[in-house]
């Protein structure tokens, strides 16, 4: 015969105690989500970009809270719910020791302080360290070839942006916020449609004594 016990919260005669508890007080008094008690999250206002282990990142804030919240107990179904303004942690599973299954959903206290980013700043402001002038045929080929490049170094480079593209008499300039990623669409160009490539520079300002220039690119298709 089994030995009976008895649970020191509610006195239930049981056969089995969890740490003390019968299986009801155990559920009770467990839960499944330990969420922290407050946290704030930093967003650029602009591009929705996420500040997470001091860098900003293109991921969503779902994915930053579920690394913020802990679970306990053998989980069966975990995620994060965005309801209107406020996050939500949801799972199912069965808490430690126990065979009775559990749903829980509870408020994540998050505050979210939205600023506009250093990369957003810059390009918002009109920043640019270099122009790709082209000039003849294929404009409409070479936007899309700047778009793909600064595409492909977003989240690399805080600089990968177009800031302006302006329209002149036989072509388009790109201003790019990039003396690198200019380099690079210039290269494609010359490569794609055997273009004719002029580098000049432009005296910006000094800066510490030394002199500070945008680059100047020519592309002749």
């Amino acid at each position: 015969m089994a030995t009976r016990t008895f649970c020191f919260v509610c006195g239930k005669a049981t056969e089995k105690l969890i740490e003390g508890y019968c299986e009801e007080c155990r559920n009770e008094d467990t839960t499944l989500l330990e969420i922290p008690k407050k946290f704030e999250l930093i967003v650029c206002s602009r591009c929705n970009r996420v500040k997470y282990l001091n860098n900003w990142q293109d991921i969503p804030i779902e994915e930053v809270l579920n690394k913020k919240v802990k679970t306990v107990g053998r989980i069966t179904t975990f995620d994060i719910i965005n309801e209107v303004k406020f996050y939500y942690a949801h799972a199912k599973g069965y808490p430690k020791g126990s065979t009775k299954l559990r749903e829980e959903k509870e408020r994540i206290p998050v505050h979210i302080n939205k600023i506009v980013c250093p990369k957003c700043n810059m390009r918002w402001g009109g920043y640019y360290e270099a122009i790709v002038q082209v000039r003849g045929n294929y404009t409409k080929e070479a936007l899309k070839i700047a778009e793909e490049i600064v595409g492909r170094s977003e989240g690399k480079d805080e600089k990968a942006f177009i800031t302006k593209i302006e329209k002149v008499k036989g072509g388009v300039d790109y201003y790019l916020g990039s003396k690198r990623i200019a380099t690079k669409i210039a290269d494609e160009l010359k490569k794609r449609f055997n273009a004719d490539i002029k580098k000049s520079f432009e005296l910006v300002t000094q800066r510490e004594g030394k002199d500070v220039h945008r680059n100047i690119i020519s592309v002749r298709i």
